[in-house]
């Protein structure tokens, strides 16, 4: 059993992330260390004169380790192809492999100056509605005399979710209301504020920068830490957005704090539900096509990192980014960014060495 690997495919429907989001993270994430998985690592190496390197590894479970009683409700004969549109052509060096009962492909390509790339990173769907559901473009410029920016911006092409789907269940809609003032105790509040709340919750779960989804089950007490500290910064300022002057700052801290606080009890019961079940793992197994996919992206940039939205490491200057691949699918689009700041403008030397 290879607990690295991540249990996943093209969802099918996207109401099931939505209105059970966070039974299914308790549920799905015993399962999705165990069975097989598709999923993607990609890496940027920018030089100090802008050009570039792409690295992009897309791995998937081989035929002999996707059977047994962890894989429960894979197909054997998956392959690569039924996830990625894999890159290939002109410019790509093309390597593939088997290793660790994965079946591994992997291609590189180096970038000049202000050159753009488009498509190295694109999910298929469901053929009968859009061949394709997330594709990528991603770009190195200038932002100053002294600056680099690195921005990839991942767009969701497939089915998105409908503003109905976007209500909770009554469950967690008794948990937004117990949450809300009484000015705002009334339906119609109350469903934007489930909107908001679930879109604010789907982010936390799924990234980026850094998913909550698996830490859920196997540390709960750091996986409530974690999820307080994000949705504490991220529901006050969705609110002023969402409600304006009809809440204070300090009404949207309260709400915020009450929702979290109500929210996390409501976490803690579910996942004592779901670990008395006999086979929990059958809750997060309607298809083999029913699991979202895991993408990770990495970039190494020429000097001091000064702005980004990824998680920074200040010894190597690397930014990176995890993310489940539904996380896209809730606003449509998501920008990676990270900016660096390098001595002085250096012309002539090697990129990315």
């Amino acid at each position: 059993m290879n607990l690295s690997m991540k249990r996943c495919g093209p969802p099918d429907s996207l109401r099931r992330y939505v209105k059970r989001i966070l039974p299914l993270a308790v549920a799905v994430a015993g399962a999705s260390l165990l069975g097989g998985c598709a999923h993607s690592f990609v890496e940027t190496r920018i030089g100090p004169d802008g050009g570039w390197k792409r690295k992009a590894e897309f791995r998937v479970a081989a035929a002999d380790q996707q059977k047994g009683p962890e894989s429960i409700g894979m197909n054997p004969s998956l392959k690569l192809e039924d996830f990625f549109v894999l890159p290939s052509g002109p410019g790509w060096k093309v390597k593939k492999a088997a290793e660790s009962g994965q079946k591994v492909y992997t291609v590189e390509r180096t970038l000049r100056p202000g050159e753009e790339l488009e498509g190295d990173v694109v999910l298929k769907g469901e053929a009968a509605k859009s061949p394709n559901r997330l594709s990528n473009r991603v770009s190195i410029h200038r932002a100053g005399l002294d600056l680099w920016e690195y921005r990839e911006v991942l767009r969701w092409t497939g089915e998105k979710p409908k503003a109905e789907e976007m209500i909770p269940e009554p469950e967690m809609a008794r948990v937004i209301k117990k949450s809300l003032p009484p000015a705002l105790a009334n339906d119609e509040d109350a469903r934007r504020m489930g909107r908001l709340f679930t879109g604010e919750m789907i982010k936390v779960l799924f990234g980026p920068p850094e998913p909550m989804f698996e830490q859920i089950l196997f540390n709960p007490a750091f996986a409530s830490l974690q999820m307080s500290r994000q949705l504490g910064r991220a529901l006050p300022a969705a609110l002023a957005r969402e409600f304006g002057n009809r809440l204070t700052p300090a009404e949207r801290a309260a709400v915020a704090r009450r929702f979290i606080r109500e929210a996390s009890d409501m976490m803690s019961q579910t996942q004592k539900k779901v670990k008395s079940r006999a086979d929990p793992m059958s809750q997060a197994q309607p298809s083999s096509n029913s699991m979202p996919l895991t993408l990770t992206f990495s970039v190494r940039l020429p000097g001091k990192v000064v702005a980004t939205n990824g998680l920074t490491d200040p010894l190597e200057n690397t930014v990176s980014w995890s993310l489940y691949d539904f996380a896209v699918a809730l606003d449509g689009e998501v920008t990676l960014r990270a900016v660096c700041k390098v001595d002085a403008p250096q012309g002539g030397k090697k990129a990315a060495e």
